[in-house]
């Protein structure tokens, strides 16, 4: 079985990170804080997708170990807040907790489960005097340490040309921002739907029970779409 992609996307507040991750992992596992899948719930409108409540690293890394092989996606919601809520000061601890919760993910991969992370977002700044890019909204250095782990890093924009869902995503860096993908799926400020995106590109992202008949449908009016 070919490895599946392991995908971090992050961006501000309310731009749709959840949504777009959400709907890739409709019908797999989502990891979350008590109440950070509401707009999966309302928004898509999948009231029964699987979720695994998790406030720390360890937490998250126990559900990709003992849960995460049973699904097709598995998407960590608001990894920022996660490690946050980690982190006590000890950046050994830290570091271990992060690599481990990379491997556990990694076993996922491998096994053609695509895992995705959702972060906020922070700016240019400095760590230990060196200079860290803007990038998913963790500690010290590691905005640009987690990032190097992932294959697709992405961040979402603003844009107001994109209606009627005015967001966009990054995957080529810049010289203040991370972003990425080795494996060639995303283009350049592409829109914000990463479920599409990992479908075309070939990888396992099955639509919600009693939502199957879209995929044929859908199919068939891009196919109509494209030859008018």
């Amino acid at each position: 079985m070919p490895s599946a992609p392991f995908v971090t996307l992050y961006a501000p507040s309310k731009v749709g990170k959840t949504t777009a991750a959400g709907a890739a992992a409709a019908a797999g596992l989502s990891i979350a804080a008590p109440g950070a899948m509401t707009p999966v719930r309302t928004f898509l409108g999948v009231p029964d997708a699987a979720e695994a409540r998790a406030t720390t690293i360890p937490d998250v890394i126990a559900v990709l170990k003992n849960q995460g092989p049973k699904y097709p996606v598995v998407y960590i919601d608001d990894w920022s807040i996660l490690v946050d809520r980690s982190f006590k000061g000890n950046w050994n601890v830290l570091g271990d907790e992060i690599m481990a919760c990379a491997d556990a993910t990694r076993t996922l991969t491998e096994k053609g489960i695509t895992v995705i992370y959702t972060c906020h977002e922070q700016p240019a700044r400095e760590s230990s005097g060196k200079r860290v890019r803007g990038g998913p909204a963790l500690p010290g250095q590691y905005p640009e340490k987690f990032s190097a782990l992932a294959d697709v890093v992405l961040r979402g924009v603003a844009d107001p040309t994109a209606a009627p869902w005015p967001f966009v995503m990054w995957s080529f860096s810049r010289p203040d921002w991370i972003a990425g993908d080795r494996l060639s799926i995303f283009p350049d400020q592409c829109p914000l739907n990463l479920a599409e995106g990992l479908r075309e590109a070939g990888h396992n992202i099955p639509r919600p029970k009693g939502m199957e008949w879209m995929e044929t449908l859908c199919a068939k009016l891009t196919d109509a779409l494209m030859a008018d």
